[in-house]
């Protein structure tokens, strides 16, 4: 098992998509700046364009996403994220 990291700006007034770097089981998104100095509330969508789809990740929390069939493919688009709160960078982990 090993864990690929990929840096991502989310901000609080567009949807982020999350897209799978390479082929892996479980993609992470933890509700903390990458330099570990803040949280943040996170909020999500499966569908981007469908506000009955959000979900909230509470800061310092983090939820993990499992592929379909126990993987996802590159380039799948996994969630769309948005930040309560201005400007944060996050670091998506990814399990291959």
């Amino acid at each position: 098992m090993r864990w690929n990291v990929q840096s991502l700006t989310i901000d609080s007034t567009s949807w982020t998509p999350v897209t799978a770097q390479s082929y892996c089981e479980e993609i992470v998104v933890p509700a903390i700046a990458a330099n570990g100095a803040a949280t943040v509330d996170i909020k999500g969508r499966t569908v981007q364009g469908d506000s009955t789809t959000e979900f909230t990740i509470n800061a310092g929390n983090e939820l993990p996403f499992l592929g379909g069939q126990g993987r996802f493919a590159k380039g799948d688009v996994v969630v769309y994220l948005q930040s309560t709160t201005g400007t944060v960078t996050i670091p998506i982990r990814e399990r291959t």
